[in-house]
């Protein structure tokens, strides 16, 4: 009994319990709910670091290496066709037209929204199927106008569409790595030119140019199986854009970039 009423003398042994306490008291007689403190992700503070982060890293690179391999190494291409034409280069300059066309101006195309509306894993897997898809008809085609369709629209559109939402999900990650992440990120079009080039010139004399292609497509779908499972966009704030930015033209650098 003295050692309570001595405890009670000396006060609560921690006083910011009772304001808790009473706080909480207070709201529930109010039938009020006390917010949680808002912890919103911000691009301010990325992980900069970690296996998630890092492995975005390897997407990205995959989505370049997929998307650049033909439009950087098409002269290889070009010269192992069975029937080359002076017209096949078209196709080269045609797939790398559309990798950047979505992406290439300040008009908020449907690809752009989407992709910051945070459908990058869609972005990625329709890009995927339409490369894989032009891959294994151009090792069918015959004629000039095939090979247009199958390795000129089919691969530009299906690595546009994979290729910039997978670097920009790489950008959210880093902070103080980003320069490195990027570079790595980019470097996938070299490694995609060296490896796609190299297994066509040198097995198109032993299997010919349709199984060499189709090998190609063999590798693409396990390259962008594994990039799919590790793609992991961060969900961040995002502010409402306008469709068209006519702000940016403000600008006298954008507006010579952007004539050229």
């Amino acid at each position: 009994m003295a050692s309570t009423i001595g405890d009670m003398e000396k006060g609560p042994s921690n006083p910011n319990q009772l304001i808790i306490d009473d706080a909480e008291r207070i709201h529930a007689a109010e039938g009020t709910v006390r917010p949680l403190p808002a912890t919103p992700t911000s691009l301010d503070d990325p992980p900069d670091g970690g296996f998630t982060a890092w492995s975005q890293v390897i997407v990205g690179h995959i989505a370049f290496l997929v998307s650049w391999a033909y439009g950087t190494s098409y002269a290889v291409f070009q010269l192992s066709k069975p029937t080359p034409t002076d017209r096949s280069g078209v196709m080269g300059r045609l797939n790398a037209a559309l990798l950047v066309l979505p992406y290439g101006s300040d008009f908020r195309s449907p690809v752009r929204c989407l992709s910051d509306a945070g459908h990058t894993r869609l972005l990625f897997a329709v890009g995927s199927v339409l490369v894989t898809l032009g891959m294994f008809t151009t090792s069918l085609a015959t004629q000039y106008w095939q090979i247009l369709l199958s390795q000129g629209f089919c691969n530009g559109i299906g690595g546009g569409l994979m290729f910039m939402p997978a670097a920009a999900t790489v950008a959210t990650y880093f902070k103080r790595k980003r320069t490195m992440a990027m570079a790595i990120n980019a470097c996938g079009a070299s490694t995609g030119a060296i490896l796609y080039a190299s297994i066509t010139q040198n097995l198109t004399p032993k299997i010919g140019f349709p199984w060499a292609v189709r090998l190609n497509g063999f590798i693409t779908i396990a390259l962008c199986a594994v990039g799919f499972s590790l793609l992991r966009p961060r969900k961040i704030e995002k502010r409402q854009a306008p469709i068209l930015d006519l702000g940016a033209f403000k600008h006298p650098p954008f507006v010579r970039f952007s004539v050229g």
